[in-house]
């Protein structure tokens, strides 16, 4: 028996049918595809090439050789050979891959497909040779399916991004698929078929990554189609041709291939997709580009000079930094003497390290590269001076985290300065300084292109805004920017904590004030800007009884890590962010923190609010009249005297004759009328507390309608003169509830007790009709090995930007501490800093000499 070989599909195909013939750079992918098949070493061949040049084709007639050569060499018993194919999603899979199966079949291969696109077997003399079982990775978790596969070859189509037509595959399915290549008496093999990849996906590196691994197990094999060949190799065929018909066919074949390249290249041309023409035509890697650049002015053979550009001494140097999120970047500058342009001598990013890894990793190995040492201040000798740079550190000052600052600092020996906040101010200022013209033949700016490459990137496209594909027009906004980077935070039913209250999105305008998180406290901030993006979008849903958290695989969750040694206590290190796609089972989200603020109301005043909210009345005449039983809380009676008529009330004598009751007039009701109108604590008041009077009301009011739930129904003790910072002494190892048959009673609540830096839940109603508040000591961190996570998908999602980086959150009733989403931009806040866009109507820029202090003083920007 023998299978059909690729010289023999023309010969086999119906007279009326196409036929396929492989290029010779084909015929060699298919050859080192099939050959050796005794040998235990894996064999990984890549095969790229430009659209319609036939290497999917290519593949499964390697499959078929091979599976050829295992009969030949007498191990037919070991077949059939089985490949898991996978693509990014199944509907790919129907609309290209299957397609391609169906048109070998038309062409005389012995081929059917099984179900609905599931699999598709090719059979010879009653012999099932091949197996193909197809993958579509709809969800990244989709990979998973391959762990309890059994296969001989894993097939990856198509892994590398088409722009908008295809997402691409995950490297984790490359490396989750080849633990399933295990089949019994079958060579190993992984396949690779693909356009021309970006310019940094993971399949350009994957031959250096497993040269650098010295695999000696690991075979890679690369071949190139180059486009056209296809149309090329058909009119050699035709020359070869003894037949007039038979050559006429190959000519048309060739001719209606190149038409199809020829109207391909001139629509995507058309659109302004030269980077798709450079992957899907040309056939050469390059960098896609699905948008308008943020930075059009910039050139790559203007901004980027052929030789290096090294700094220069006698001149100050600039490093500009972003440390937002888990990912810090800086970037090395120099502004040349008498306004002759602005070097870039390097730049840096991170990849989910701390800032001193980066640190000592990226920063100070490229500083001793080139020689740049910071010139130590404060030497009346200026020895050490030779070779050295008067270094300034400008700064992010809308995400800078103060433990990241610091770090820099003292790792550093320097003092940062505050960049621009708004987005308008940088982007003008990097627009302009790539536009503006320098001395001789070169522009401004000049970026070294050895050690600026993920700069070059972001700066020739890789940044950018979407453009409308109906209309054409340009969406220039942060969040729309923001959205085609992936980039996005919160659903929609999060809530922000504000001044006036718990705030859904659309009810958030820019520059109001609300509630951030600034070194474990909460503060208040202006709203910078709404971001929100439409979906349909993954994201994770956490949940259990103590969170619920709805957000998208990149948003940043502000966490602490839970540190254990093996002789020694368990600790938590600092906080920080961390992607929600990387939370390990270490680490700890937080969910609350005390307001930073000072009280203007006395202590009296807010216990007797307290009393005022749970037991009091208000009567006409201006008067508040509060009850309460002397049998029951006999204790309680004696305190409500005290506090009372310490403010100026005086005793009543109740309804019935069996209660005792107060009553205050005068001033000090009408004060507490406008605290709490209609008896609800509104903004006037929550705003006025500090931390301790937030614990005080909220143990008054759960002392007078409240429940310690593992107490007896006793008085309490009255609040100590201070609540320590584990506050047993509120809780008194017990949780409390409150509960009001006022809604806004319960949120006002909620409100005051985020503000003391207690974790709250609101319960919702129960089968009583109330409102529900329960408060726990033990839930101020919530640890996710304890949170059950589920891949979701919402309708839209919502990103708040704040000046610290991350603010109060609620979702369904609980409160919890997160972050914002940003991208990363250090060159902008430099070119903000120094060169702001207005500055150029004045002529020449001014160089700063060195050592001239900044403008703004460091101290008041960082608030000592």
């Amino acid at each position: 028996m023998s299978v059909l070989a690729p010289e023999d599909l023309f010969e086999a195909s119906p007279a009326d049918a196409p036929a396929f013939v492989p290029s010779p750079v084909g015929e060699d992918a298919i050859h080192a595809f099939a050959g050796d098949p005794l040998s235990e070493v894996m064999r990984l061949v890549l095969i790229e090439s430009s659209r319609g040049e036939g290497k999917t084709s290519a593949a499964i007639i390697a499959h078929l050789v091979l599976a050829d050569t295992l009969i030949r060499a007498g191990l037919a018993a070991r077949l059939p050979y089985i490949t898991a194919v996978v693509r990014d999603t199944h509907v790919n899979l129907l609309r290209t891959t299957i397609p391609t199966f169906r048109e070998l079949a038309r062409m005389g291969l012995p081929l059917r497909i099984v179900g609905q696109g599931d699999e598709a077997i090719i059979e010879q003399d009653g012999l099932e040779t091949n197996r193909f079982v197809f993958f579509g990775l709809d969800r990244p978790a989709d990979a998973d399916r391959l762990q309890g596969f059994t296969c001989g070859c894993l097939w990856i189509e198509e892994a590398a991004p088409a722009a908008d037509f295809s997402g691409g595959v995950a490297p984790e399915a490359l490396g989750i698929g080849a633990t399933s290549i295990r089949q019994p008496g079958v060579p190993p093999r992984i396949l690779l078929t693909q356009n021309p990849a970006d310019d940094d996906h993971w399949t350009v590196h994957l031959e250096e990554t497993l040269r650098e691994l010295g695999l000696a197990d690991i075979e890679f094999l690369k071949f190139w189609m180059p486009p056209g060949g296809k149309a090329q190799h058909f009119r050699e065929l035709a020359e070869l041709a003894t037949n007039p018909a038979e050559r006429d066919r190959w000519l048309k074949s060739a001719d209606a291939f190149d038409a199809y390249r020829r109207r391909s290249q001139a629509l995507l041309e058309a659109t302004g997709r030269q980077d798709l023409v450079q992957r899907l035509i040309k056939g050469q890697q390059g960098s896609v580009k699905m948008g308008e650049p943020v930075v059009p002015e910039f050139s790559r053979p203007l901004h980027v000079p052929k030789t290096p550009v090294r700094a220069l001494p006698g001149l100050p140097l600039f490093r500009f930094w972003d440390i937002g999120g888990v990912h810090p970047a800086v970037a090395w500058g120099q502004p040349l003497a008498a306004n002759g342009g602005f070097n870039v001598l390097g730049s840096r990013v991170g990849i989910n390290v701390a800032m001193a890894d980066f640190i000592l990793n990226e920063v100070r190995p490229f500083e001793a590269t080139y020689g740049l040492h910071a010139r130590r201040e404060g030497d009346p000798f200026k020895r050490g001076w030779r070779g050295t740079y008067a270094i300034r550190d400008i700064i992010d000052p809308s995400r800078a985290n103060i433990d990241a600052r610091r770090v820099i600092q003292e790792m550093l020996k320097t003092r940062c300065e505050p960049g621009p906040e708004r987005w308008e101010q940088r982007r003008q200022a990097l627009q302009t300084a790539f536009l503006r013209k320098g001395t001789g033949d070169r522009m401004w700016v000049q970026l070294d292109e050895r050690e600026n490459k993920i700069l070059i990137q972001g700066l020739g496209g890789r940044c950018r805004y979407p453009v409308d594909p109906v209309t054409g027009r340009i969406n220039g906004t942060v969040d729309a920017m923001k959205r085609v980077s992936g980039i996005f935070c919160v659903d929609e039913e999060t809530e922000m904590m504000t001044p006036a209250g718990w705030r859904r999105h659309e009810d958030l305008k820019s520059g109001e004030a609300v509630y951030a998180y600034r070194r474990g406290g909460i503060v208040t901030q202006r709203l910078m800007d709404i971001h929100r993006f439409i979906g349909p979008l993954e994201a994770y849903k956490f949940s259990s009884g103590s969170l619920s958290m709805v957000v998208t695989p990149d948003h940043r969750c502000l966490v602490k890590r839970r540190k254990t040694y093996l002789c020694g206590p368990t600790h938590f290190v600092h906080e920080g962010f961390v992607r929600a796609r990387d939370l390990t089972t270490a680490h700890f989200l937080v969910r609350t923190g005390a307001v930073v603020q000072r009280p203007t109301l006395s202590l009296d005043l807010v216990r007797a609010c307290a009393w005022v909210f749970t037991e009091g009345n208000y009567h006409s005449g201006e008067t508040i009249r509060v009850v309460q039983s002397p049998t029951a809380n006999g204790a309680y009676c004696e305190e409500l005297d005290a506090l009372f008529l310490g403010l100026g009330g005086k005793r009543i004598r109740s309804a019935t004759g069996r209660m005792r009751a107060w009553s205050l007039g005068g001033d000090i009701a009408a004060l507490i009328r406008l605290l709490m109108p209609g008896k609800v604590p509104s903004q006037e008041f929550w705003t006025r507390l500090s931390p301790h009077q937030a614990r005080v009301f909220l143990y008054e009011s759960a002392r007078g309608d409240g429940h310690w739930a593992n107490l007896p129904d006793e008085p309490l003790p009255p609040p100590p003169l201070r609540f320590w910072r584990s506050l047993g002494n509120f809780f008194h190892e017990s949780a409390v509830r409150i509960w009001q048959s006022n809604p806004l009673a319960i949120e006002a609540l909620q409100m005051i007790a985020t503000l003391g830096g207690l974790p709250a839940k609101h319960t919702g109603r129960d089968r009583y009709g109330r409102y529900g508040l329960s408060l726990s000591r033990h839930r101020r961190l919530t640890c996710v090995d304890r949170l059950a996570r589920a891949d979701v998908t919402i309708d839209m999602a919502w990103c708040p930007e704040v000046p610290s980086g991350a603010w109060i959150a609620r979702r369904a009733g609980y409160v919890f501490v997160t972050g914002n989403s940003h991208p990363v931009d250090c060159l902008g806040y430099g070119f903000g800093k120094l060169f702001p866009a207005h500055q150029w109507l004045k002529g020449a820029l001014e160089t700063r000499a060195p050592g001239t202090e900044p403008a703004q003083p460091a101290r008041s920007w960082m608030g000592h």
